[in-house]
């Protein structure tokens, strides 16, 4: 089971994108407009890991993001 979540939002680097995981990683744009601490996509990356899926995240600067997590199905069953 794929599901993905786009936003239109500014977007991110390269090394945004890869630093996203880490424990208390906000990028500097999100601290600027978003309350947070920095936790919930290294939760998510956990979660997902443990039901032996992968996560990834595509992004370019000012053009939004495209999240998407992969399970298999035969975990979720």
């Amino acid at each position: 089971m794929t599901l993905s979540v786009k936003d239109s939002g500014i977007g991110m680097t390269q090394e945004e994108c890869q630093k996203n995981w880490e424990r208390f990683y906000r990028t500097k744009a999100s601290k600027a407009f978003a309350k947070g601490s920095g936790l919930g996509l290294s939760i998510e990356k956990e979660l997902v890991e443990m039901h032996g899926g992968t996560i990834r995240v595509e992004s370019e600067k000012v053009k939004g993001a495209t999240f998407s997590m992969q399970i298999p199905l035969k975990r979720l069953l």
